[in-house]
């Protein structure tokens, strides 16, 4: 059997592979049927003779091939620009015949082509043979990994609130190899009890998003011990002051657009595509927000920011201190 898995997951894409590793033969045996090659470090004659290699004391042999469709059609693509620009014919790929050859080898041998940059054209798959099993493994949406973490939690005999659920995707996105590690910590965290949004805020790092979100609710509410405890959380992990300014700036141009579109009645559903948010939760929370906090105090926030980026750009404050600066004269006036 031929497999062709191809997109953007990663995580899911091996852990497929995983699976067809499992199935050759006993434990003991298992490494010595298995080859792995990436594209660029394989030559197509030693390629054909591992596929043509029998098993040895087992039922199958797998080979897998990372890269390969990407970098052999892609060498072809060169190929015929080079060969346009001399009006000398068009050359084939060193790889042409390969995919001839391979429809050729043994019932013993599974070879599984493994491609994360590359996604086949239809033409490409219309012309495969009944011998390739194609399976695109593309970045999971939100309600598909609403799903797998449920799937995740429920393998381990443990449960998740919904709303934990949410936030995570929240915090981490469609990374399932983040998710994957966070679950992991979070189900041992929890101790066989049902995870909640407080386990997530606790154990999930404090430099995600979500506490962007809370900086700004601090310093909405003029709590100026909070918004300094916040910020520097944030800043001593993966931000930079000024990345901090420019996510305040856009979570508070959300707040903004998020209350005009309220006032105006409009539904949840709509301000999320107004966003470009897609998590629910997360919609959700910026309408709590946006509801709590009045007019005045938005313009006041959105004005200061305005007023601190001059300042940064004009050399008149570092950009550290243009941001303390910003945090204590918005709470003091609050």
């Amino acid at each position: 059997m031929i497999y062709l898995y191809y997109g953007e997951d990663s995580f899911s894409q091996i852990q497929a592979i995983k699976n067809l590793e499992e199935q050759v033969g006993m434990m003991e045996i298992r490494d010595a049927n298995i080859s792995r090659y990436v594209a660029r470090e394989t030559s197509k004659e030693g390629l054909i003779a591992a596929c043509m290699t029998m098993p040895f004391l087992a039922e199958k042999r797998l080979i897998i091939i990372l890269g390969l469709w990407e970098y052999s059609l892609g060498k072809q693509s060169n190929k015929k620009k080079q060969s346009n620009k001399k009006n000398d014919g068009y050359e084939k790929s060193e790889w042409t015949d390969f995919w001839d050859v391979i429809e050729q080898i043994p019932d013993t041998t599974d070879i599984v082509f493994s491609e994360y940059n590359f996604s086949p054209s239809q033409k490409i798959l219309s012309n495969l043979s009944e011998n390739w099993t194609v399976q695109e493994f593309p970045r999971m949406q939100e309600y598909a990994l609403v799903n797998w973490i449920r799937k995740k939690t429920i393998d381990q005999q443990i449960q998740i609130q919904p709303n934990a659920i949410s936030l995570l995707i929240e915090l981490i996105g469609s990374d399932l190899w983040e998710l994957d590690n966070e679950l992991e910590k979070l189900i041992l965290y929890s101790s066989g009890q049902p995870i909640t949004t407080n386990h997530v805020n606790t154990l999930v790092s404090a430099s995600k998003t979500v506490n962007v979100f809370e900086a700004i609710n601090a310093l909405l509410n003029g709590n100026i011990r909070q918004s300094f405890q916040l910020i520097n959380a944030l800043l001593s992990g993966e931000y930079e002051a000024r990345n901090f300014r420019f996510l305040m700036a856009r979570q508070t141009r959300q707040l903004i657009l998020t209350k005009a579109l309220i006032e105006k009645k409009i539904s949840s559903q709509e301000i999320g595509k107004s966003l470009n948010i897609s998590s629910s939760y997360s919609v959700k929370k910026t309408m709590e927000r946006a509801n709590n906090t009045s007019w005045d105090r938005l313009n006041r926030l959105h004005k200061q920011l305005i007023e601190t980026d001059r300042a940064i750009k004009t050399s008149e404050l570092e950009e550290r201190i243009a941001l303390e600066t910003f945090v204590a004269e918005m709470c003091i006036t609050s």
